[in-house]
């Protein structure tokens, strides 16, 4: 029994002490803001206010979901997805996105197909369709009105060097690029690849442990 305590203490510390080089170096955790809720619609159905989410710091590309200062409120963040680098050439047609002259596909539908979320401007609860979306051979979870039928809008925009341009994975209520610009590179430094625990802690089993794409 006491070699077996010894082992776990041991193997508590040694555990502590990896898990605080990783995260003075390259590892964080976070919850995202409940107090924000343009940030917290736009990240429907990927995350939502009150998680507690893992993010990496490394070399950030197309597809990953990052977290950048926010331009417009000095110690706060903004978090979308990256869809433009430099040079690239972005193009919003409504709530379909391409680059390059290349649209990203809706695959299929997730499961459960509907999410509620609340509305960032009345707090009144929204229904949206939640899908699969590929672009250059990375999936991630989009939104997207239950009914399509218009497409109301349509923006194009050149990423300038050094810039990051962001996507909301919430096409109806986006906080992204559109809205700041793009976006300094040296300002986003984490990707965010796995939840934690949602707002409901861990006892709601569809929002814990899971990895983001």
């Amino acid at each position: 029994m006491g070699k077996m305590l010894r082992f776990l203490g041991w193997s508590a510390v040694v555990l502590a002490v990896i898990l605080g080089a990783l995260k003075a170096t390259v590892l964080q955790w976070w919850r995202v803001p409940s107090d924000d809720p343009q940030l917290g619609a736009s990240l429907a159905p990927t995350l939502y206010p009150g998680d507690l989410v893992l993010l990496w710091k490394g070399t950030l590309r197309a597809g990953d979901l990052v977290r950048c200062a926010d331009p417009e409120a000095p110690g706060r963040y903004v978090v979308g997805r990256i869809m433009g680098e430099p040079g690239d050439e972005v193009e919003i047609r409504g709530f379909d996105v391409s680059v390059n002259g290349r649209a990203a596909i809706q695959e299929h539908s997730c499961s459960p197909n509907k999410v509620t979320i609340q509305d960032p401007s009345t707090g009144a609860d929204v229904d949206i369709h939640c899908g699969i979306e590929s672009l250059n051979g990375r999936k991630h979870m989009r939104g997207t009105p239950i009914n399509r039928s218009s497409y109301p809008t349509v923006r194009k925009a050149t990423v300038a060097e050094g810039q990051f341009y962001l996507i909301s994975d919430n096409r109806v209520y986006p906080f992204d690029s559109r809205d700041y610009g793009g976006l300094p590179k040296a300002t986003c430094k984490e990707f965010i690849f796995f939840r934690l625990k949602g707002l409901k802690g861990w006892s709601d089993a569809d929002t814990r442990l899971m990895f983001i794409h």
